[in-house]
């Protein structure tokens, strides 16, 4: 993996790469490998400052490749669970830190852009890739009970009651209109990650449109 990685593609593939090897170091205990662990720790810090968006979105613009994200996010988050003790590093522990600060508020991002549970199609958001949102969510709170609090966006640029609420989500370029029964997600966002549009299509301007939860227009 290590002479492969697909720094060509970047993205949610050159993440993966990451994730993979530093599960291969942090599981074999030969110094070969541990005296990588921390390298490949800062490549996973500084693409989490490039890939996640300041509204935390996922970069390549995808409801799918986002939640995608979010799984990866909570297999490095598990790893590190049991192998910081063996494996005192400060970056490690630093990373540790910023996944448990954005992960979250992607989880947040990744409710504001479904359907009751169900990811949006926009961009290739209707592959079947990630795990339900329904079963993240489940997994969080039966692994990371203290990260529940910290799940919402306050971004709202109205809370209204009677009128429902409007979410902009700026960096990532969408915006989302609902109440208690109706929500209309809105695609406002560029084509995609500028390093690898691959999950970019011709859906800019189109809008999905739920109510009671059934997707009436998608």
């Amino acid at each position: 993996v290590r002479l492969n990685c697909e720094t060509h593609l970047k993205a949610n593939h050159f993440f993966a790469n990451l994730k993979a090897l530093l599960f291969v170091q942090m599981f074999f205990h030969e110094d070969i490998y541990r005296s990588e662990v921390e390298q490949t720790a800062t490549a996973l810090q500084r693409e989490l400052g490039e890939q996640v968006l300041g509204d935390y979105g996922h970069f390549e613009l995808s409801t799918a490749y986002h939640a995608k994200f979010l799984e990866d996010l909570l297999d490095i988050r598990c790893l590190l669970d049991n192998g910081l003790e063996a494996n005192d590093a400060f970056r490690l522990k630093k990373l540790s830190s910023t996944i448990d600060n954005i992960l979250p508020k992607m989880t947040a991002w990744s409710k504001a852009m479904s359907h009751r549970g169900e990811i949006s199609n926009f961009s290739d958001g209707g592959a079947a890739l990630p795990a339900p949102l329904a079963k993240i969510m489940k997994f969080i709170t039966a692994h990371y009970p203290q990260l529940l609090n910290d799940i919402s966006l306050p971004i709202y640029l109205t809370t209204d009651k009677t009128a429902g609420r409007i979410l902009d989500l700026t960096y990532s370029g969408y915006t989302v209109l609902e109440n208690s029964m109706s929500k209309v997600i809105l695609d406002n966002a560029e084509f995609g990650a500028k390093v690898n549009p691959g999950h970019g299509h011709a859906d800019i301007g189109s809008f999905e449109y739920s109510f009671g939860g059934a997707r009436l227009v998608s």
